[in-house]
Protein backbone atom coordinates (compact mmCIF):
# COMPACT_ATOMS: atom_id res chain seq x y z
CA UNK A 1 0.00 0.00 0.00
CA UNK A 2 1.27 3.21 -0.40
CA UNK A 3 0.47 6.71 1.36
CA UNK A 4 -1.50 9.38 -0.71
CA UNK A 5 -0.46 12.81 0.33
CA UNK A 6 -3.98 14.22 -0.69
CA UNK A 7 -5.53 12.06 1.43
CA UNK A 8 -7.62 13.84 3.92
CA UNK A 9 -8.43 11.34 6.43
CA UNK A 10 -6.34 9.15 8.17
CA UNK A 11 -5.72 5.60 6.81
CA UNK A 12 -5.15 4.04 10.58
CA UNK A 13 -4.54 0.47 8.61
CA UNK A 14 -1.95 2.35 7.28
CA UNK A 15 -0.41 3.84 10.39
CA UNK A 16 -0.68 1.79 13.08
CA UNK A 17 1.71 -1.02 11.78
CA UNK A 18 5.51 -1.56 12.32
CA UNK A 19 6.55 0.91 15.04
CA UNK A 20 5.02 2.99 17.16
CA UNK A 21 7.43 4.03 19.67
CA UNK A 22 6.36 4.72 23.10
CA UNK A 23 7.08 8.75 23.81
CA UNK A 24 9.21 9.44 26.82
CA UNK A 25 8.00 11.91 28.97
CA UNK A 26 10.85 14.45 30.12
CA UNK A 27 10.90 16.00 33.87
CA UNK A 28 13.10 19.12 34.88
CA UNK A 29 15.55 19.20 37.27
CA UNK A 30 13.29 19.85 40.36
CA UNK A 31 11.37 16.53 39.13
CA UNK A 32 8.66 18.85 38.06
CA UNK A 33 6.92 17.76 34.38
CA UNK A 34 8.18 19.43 31.25
CA UNK A 35 5.27 20.31 29.10
CA UNK A 36 7.57 21.93 26.29
CA UNK A 37 10.01 19.05 26.17
CA UNK A 38 6.94 16.58 25.78
CA UNK A 39 6.03 18.85 22.52
CA UNK A 40 9.70 18.94 21.50
CA UNK A 41 9.85 14.99 22.12
CA UNK A 42 6.42 14.47 20.45
CA UNK A 43 7.34 16.54 17.06
CA UNK A 44 11.08 15.21 16.82
CA UNK A 45 9.65 11.18 17.03
CA UNK A 46 7.04 12.15 14.43
CA UNK A 47 9.47 14.04 12.17
CA UNK A 48 11.43 10.23 11.64
CA UNK A 49 8.72 9.48 9.58
CA UNK A 50 6.90 6.81 11.91
CA UNK A 51 3.53 6.44 11.17
CA UNK A 52 1.99 6.61 14.68
CA UNK A 53 3.49 6.90 18.58
CA UNK A 54 1.76 5.93 21.90
CA UNK A 55 1.46 7.65 25.18
CA UNK A 56 1.18 6.79 27.74
CA UNK A 57 3.54 3.62 27.90
CA UNK A 58 5.37 1.89 30.85
CA UNK A 59 8.87 3.06 28.72
CA UNK A 60 7.46 6.64 29.11
CA UNK A 61 7.57 6.40 33.09
CA UNK A 62 3.37 7.40 32.94
CA UNK A 63 3.46 5.64 36.27
CA UNK A 64 4.76 8.85 37.77
CA UNK A 65 2.09 11.45 36.51
CA UNK A 66 -1.01 12.33 38.26
CA UNK A 67 -4.42 11.98 36.18
CA UNK A 68 -3.87 15.83 35.45
CA UNK A 69 -0.27 15.79 33.68
CA UNK A 70 -1.60 12.87 31.94
CA UNK A 71 -4.46 14.40 30.40
CA UNK A 72 -2.35 17.16 29.65
CA UNK A 73 0.46 15.18 27.81
CA UNK A 74 -2.31 13.37 26.55
CA UNK A 75 -4.12 16.63 25.12
CA UNK A 76 -0.93 17.64 24.09
CA UNK A 77 -0.45 14.58 21.99
CA UNK A 78 -3.37 15.31 20.17
CA UNK A 79 -3.29 18.42 19.33
CA UNK A 80 0.05 17.69 17.15
CA UNK A 81 -1.49 14.47 15.57
CA UNK A 82 -5.13 15.45 14.97
CA UNK A 83 -4.37 17.31 11.72
CA UNK A 84 -1.95 14.97 10.34
CA UNK A 85 -3.00 12.55 7.99
CA UNK A 86 0.69 10.80 7.88
CA UNK A 87 0.94 9.79 11.78
CA UNK A 88 -1.68 8.74 14.01
CA UNK A 89 -1.20 8.35 18.09
CA UNK A 90 -2.09 5.75 20.08
CA UNK A 91 -3.66 6.40 23.76
CA UNK A 92 -3.14 3.66 26.01
CA UNK A 93 -5.33 2.97 28.83
CA UNK A 94 -3.44 1.57 31.65
CA UNK A 95 -6.07 2.24 34.27
CA UNK A 96 -6.94 -0.61 36.28
CA UNK A 97 -10.21 0.22 37.66
CA UNK A 98 -13.35 0.23 35.01
CA UNK A 99 -14.40 3.58 35.68
CA UNK A 100 -11.17 4.80 35.62
CA UNK A 101 -10.36 3.31 32.31
CA UNK A 102 -13.76 3.98 30.49
CA UNK A 103 -13.22 7.70 31.78
CA UNK A 104 -9.74 7.83 29.96
CA UNK A 105 -10.89 6.01 26.40
CA UNK A 106 -13.60 8.61 26.69
CA UNK A 107 -11.88 11.10 26.90
CA UNK A 108 -8.98 10.18 24.66
CA UNK A 109 -11.56 9.59 21.86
Amino acid sequence: MTKDPKKSTKDVDYLVRGVSPVLEVPFRDDGALDPDGFVTVVERVLDTGVGSVMFPGFAGEFHKLDAGERDLLTGLLLERTRGRTDAAAIVSVPDHATRHAVAQAVSAA
